[in-house]
């Protein structure tokens, strides 16, 4: 209950779900992982080792696997206001659902053949995800659903469902209806819940716009920013740009990369991750396997970024490099 706004629906779900003769074990936020009692739980959902440590506590010397996840850390989010400080609460609130998923996502997968395998990720931006018209308060939330959808692509056996709520609905009725949800034998993976009863989305076709015109040519000499570095699909789609000879303005959160150096030119991810840890050794720091391969990525990375920048310039293009933070 200390984890979300008002103890939204936690209470009665938790209560219901017992007394129907499920195992229920509530965690909720704190630092670290530990029990509290032997069904509830805290942990530090933004620490991936936090995370898997709860996972160990609750396999236990029975070696149990969770079969079902109802995620409602979203209902915590806090109103936005749009001030930068609270983009780091936006991504927090996704990497904790990240974590989750990932760290369970074996569990949930083995058990989907005893009748588990279900995530329910529960928001409240407005009962329509969003699209009801109205800006949600609870916007930070809405990062966790691209999250959770992508769970079915990587284990198909898994049933994901994203519920999204009125945040005004009383307290009780909520927990009736997402009930309601947990029971249903529906494949619908998003339901949004709103005073008026269940709703989902569904697609339709629309007209083609009237105005079909092309975009005006490209000219030698014009002006294009862009976002997103040199580096991955911005380069791959710059590089089509490149050869109509603009002036390519390229903006990306990292510096411009230094010159490689010669000693790791030419050597492919095997042969720099053995050089790392040879000058590891050598200097006699611990190796850590993290930070080595962090540093083969940078490597790499950056070896990349200055080719590409090179074969814009070697298309036709005036490449300049500046590096911004885009927010």
């Amino acid at each position: 209950p200390r984890l979300l706004r008002s103890g939204m629906a936690t209470v009665p779900m938790v209560a219901r779900l017992e007394y129907g003769g499920s195992r229920v074990r509530p965690v909720g936020a704190s630092r670290g992982a530990k029990a509290l009692s032997p069904d509830h739980y805290e942990v530090d959902f933004h620490s991936p080792d936090d995370v898997a440590a709860l996972h160990q506590i609750l396999r236990g010397s029975e070696n149990s696997i969770v079969g079902w996840i109802i995620n409602l850390l979203p209902l915590a989010c806090q109103p936005l206001s749009c001030r930068p400080s609270e983009y780091d609460d936006v991504r927090r609130t996704t990497v904790a659902a990240f974590n989750v998923v990932k760290e369970f996502q074996s569990d949930l997968a083995a058990s989907a053949r005893e009748g588990g395998g279900r995530l329910y990720n529960v928001t409240a931006l407005d009962g329509k995800f969003g699209l009801g018209g109205r800006v949600s308060d609870s916007i930070a939330a809405a990062g966790t659903l691209g999250i959770c959808k992508t769970l079915p692509r990587e284990s198909p056996q898994v049933e994901v469902r994203l519920i999204d709520v009125d945040p005004t609905i009383e307290r009780d009725a909520l927990a009736t209806s997402l009930l309601n949800e947990l029971f249903l034998d529906d494949d619908t993976t998003e339901v949004g819940i709103t005073s008026e009863g269940r709703w989902k989305i569904e697609l339709q076709a629309d007209s083609e716009p009237a105005d079909r015109s092309p975009l005006p040519p490209i000219s030698p000499g014009d002006v294009i920013v862009v976002t997103g570095g040199g580096y991955g699909v911005t380069a791959e789609t710059t590089k089509a740009l490149a050869v109509l000879g603009p002036r390519l303005v390229i903006v990306g959160r990292s510096p411009l990369p230094a010159v490689e150096r010669e000693e790791t030119r030419g050597l492919d991810r095997l042969a720099l991750r053995n050089l790392l840890l040879s000058q590891a050794r050598s200097a006699g720091r611990k190796i850590l396997p993290a930070e080595i391969e962090r540093g083969v990525d940078r490597i790499l990375k950056d070896r990349q970024s200055l080719e590409d920048l090179a074969a814009f310039e070697k298309a036709g293009a005036t490449v300049e490099y500046h590096s911004v933070d885009v927010r």
